[in-house]
């Protein structure tokens, strides 16, 4: 009995520790300015023949895109993830209009290619981990 009681004090300890240094999630947190600036930087990586005055609108659009993003978030309703989404895909497809204006069609087509590879490398990921 002595063995079994210090076994789930352990459990409960350990289990206490993990969560305190980050939750479920492995210790990672979403952080929506790294994942925008990493889509931002991940375009103007990719894409050839930007002049300056397209990197400074694609630089304006992205802060919006952020702000935009983040204010969503903290209004989110967790219980309610289909208006959540709903709302992530309404600013997505806004900054991508803007984007759309902004690059010629040979860059924006570049850019669609670039975020499909993307989304079906974190798909991947996705399906690794839930296998």
């Amino acid at each position: 009995m002595k063995r079994y009681l210090l076994f789930m004090a352990m459990l409960l300890t350990s289990t206490a520790l993990l969560r305190a240094q980050g939750g479920q999630g492995g210790g990672r947190q979403f952080d929506p300015a790294k994942m925008v600036a990493a889509e931002k930087q991940l375009l103007l990586d990719s894409i050839g023949g930007l002049n300056d005055d397209q990197k400074l609108i694609i630089n304006a659009i992205y802060n919006d895109y952020e702000a935009a993003f983040v204010a969503a978030r903290e209004n989110m309703d967790p219980d309610n993830r289909a208006a959540m989404r709903e709302s992530m895909v309404k600013i997505r497809d806004e900054k991508n209009e803007a984007l759309q204006a902004v690059l010629t069609e040979e860059q924006y087509k570049a850019f669609d290619e670039m975020l499909t590879r993307r989304r079906e490398r974190a798909q991947q990921r996705r399906r690794g981990r839930n296998e």
